[in-house]
């Protein structure tokens, strides 16, 4: 038997750690694409492990070359928008609300967060409809805030009724959607080992509980969950999305830069099952392998539909700026 060299020994580290890289990329192209919040990257981790165990298509050669997988697979649009939402823990209302914006051509991916307190008219036909199958609590104007809808449609309604009234608010097709449970949150924060980040304010409520002090500490699964959850800002929800998004990108910057996700892929296969609801399925999942090399956090920008803060009846709303809001995602997604 041919005994190995120190040279070949030195090649076959630097191509293990080409193809760990590789398997970082992609997981990071997707999680930014599709998956944004909390932790559905799941989801392109179970496509690479299926794929590269059948095909072995993840290599640093091979993806950047035409296969029999590849030939396969139907070309990805130039832009591809996704609904994202964190859902309470009584899978009812939405408590965070982003829509994310993959462009094909260049990498880049654009994030808009909503305000879950922005304020809505249901249409009449769609407002007769949720009351036609018993749920009589639904204001008959069909005025709410918008994290409101999917608690009032239920389960079979408020997805398709929150998609298209984003659809009609924003002039905007939504390609897909993905709803995470925050328990599902808690624990990817806790599979990568928690996240160092600078908590900006005391932070104290009853209900939901909530206890932590200002400064850089390191926030495991429920420590975050507190700070995501946080709503007691001097300067209302938009400052609560503000933080949202400076720890999604922690979160995103700590995952890619560690080897504990590649170790533990069966456990976020298990999460995922668990807590994440979407229309994103592996077929669909299959026709972005070949943009793995196109994206990095350079191309990550994060924005916040244009609103303002209003009380109407004493209720604590925000308005959108349709206009303002209109213009920015013919900018960011659809230029």
């Amino acid at each position: 038997m041919k005994k190995s060299s120190k040279k070949d020994k030195n090649n076959k580290g630097k191509n293990q750690n080409k193809k760990n890289s590789l398997l970082k990329r992609f997981f990071f192209t997707i999680f930014l694409t599709i998956l944004i919040f909390f932790m559905c990257f799941v989801v392109a981790i179970a496509v690479v492990k299926v794929l590269n165990n059948k095909f072995n298509i993840v290599d640093n050669t091979k993806l950047n070359k035409p296969n029999k997988i590849v030939k396969m697979i139907t070309k990805v649009p130039k832009r591809t928008t996704v609904l994202l939402l964190g859902v309470d823990e009584d899978n009812t209302r939405t408590d965070t609300i982003m829509l994310a914006n993959f462009n094909s051509e260049t990498g880049e991916v654009n994030i808009m967060s909503i305000p879950r307190d922005t304020y809505i008219t249901l249409p009449k036909d769609k407002v007769e409809k949720v009351r036609s199958i018993g749920r009589k609590n639904i204001p008959k104007s069909g005025n709410m805030k918008i994290n409101e809808i999917n608690s009032y449609a239920g389960k079979d309604l408020g997805i398709n009724y929150l998609e298209s009234q984003i659809e009609d608010l924003l002039n905007l097709k939504i390609d897909y959607y993905v709803k995470i449970n925050l328990d599902a949150f808690v624990k990817l924060v806790d599979t990568i080992g928690g996240v160092e980040f600078n908590v900006p304010v005391r932070m104290k409520h009853d209900l939901p509980r909530i206890n932590l002090y200002p400064g850089l500490q390191m926030l495991d699964g429920k420590k975050a969950e507190q700070l995501i959850r946080f709503r007691g800002y001097r300067e209302g929800d938009l400052k609560r999305i503000e933080v949202q998004q400076q720890f999604i990108k922690t979160v995103i910057e700590k995952t890619i830069n560690s080897d504990e996700f590649i170790k533990n892929i069966p456990h976020f296969i298990s999460i995922f099952l668990d807590y994440v609801d979407t229309d994103f399925d592996l077929t669909d999942m299959s026709k972005y392998i070949s943009f793995v090399n196109k994206v990095s956090m350079d191309n990550l920008n994060v924005y916040t539909m244009p609103c303002t803060p209003e009380y109407i009846n004493g209720v604590s709303y925000v308005k959108i700026n349709q206009n303002e809001a209109r213009d920015l995602v013919n900018n960011i997604f659809k230029g």
